[in-house]
């Protein structure tokens, strides 16, 4: 039975990143701070580098915090163009 929620959950999590990828590969355009290291236009995958996890979006793309390093497992929380978010079990984020 484990297995199989597991399972659903790995599916459930590659759907959510699914809908939150563009159809381009284009960068956000502004800055993202995570965990104090500053990226301009960022895009990809970005592991956090001390807990809590901190992001600062001031991008035109939305990021998504992962609760697994290298953008895997479940999604922790969203941030939005212009906001910041600490996380406590975030290990990851994705830009877009």
């Amino acid at each position: 039975m484990r297995s199989v929620a597991t399972a659903l959950a790995t599916v459930a999590t590659a759907g959510v990143i699914t809908v939150f990828l563009p159809a381009s590969a284009m960068a956000a355009n502004g800055t993202m701070n995570v965990d104090g290291q500053t990226y301009q236009n960022p895009s990809g995958c970005f592991n956090a580098s001390r807990w809590p996890m901190v992001v600062m979006n001031n991008t035109d793309g939305q990021a998504v915090i992962l609760q697994g390093p290298d953008c895997q497992g479940n999604v922790d929380t969203v941030v939005y163009p212009n906001q910041s978010r600490v996380s406590e079990y975030g290990r990851s984020v994705y830009i877009y």
